[in-house]
């Protein structure tokens, strides 16, 4: 045990003498730690997170398609919803 404490007394007085490779080891550390807190917010909230909807493997997802302008997928507009709803009459 008391070979532990003294590698952690000398591992504490060298980083005492180089306050700046500290200071700056501690700013890099810090970043790092709040990106990956960032990143697996977003990842949690994006991916793992159930959807907020009763049955969410029933969506389905509209895109339209203009072959005389040589697009295969075209995303679906608000106003095309609005358009299909009074149509269908839902």
């Amino acid at each position: 045990m008391s070979q532990i404490t003294q590698q952690l007394r000398q591992a504490v007085r060298r980083l005492w003498r180089r306050r700046f490779f500290t200071l700056i080891t501690l700013i890099t550390f810090s970043v790092g730690v709040g990106a990956n807190i960032a990143v697996f917010s977003v990842v949690e909230g994006v991916l793992l997170k159930p959807l907020p909807y009763p049955h969410p493997e029933s969506l389905v997802g509209v895109w339209h398609t203009a072959p005389g302008l040589n697009l295969d997928v075209v995303n679906m507009a608000p106003a095309n919803y609005f358009i299909y709803r009074s149509k269908t009459g839902l």
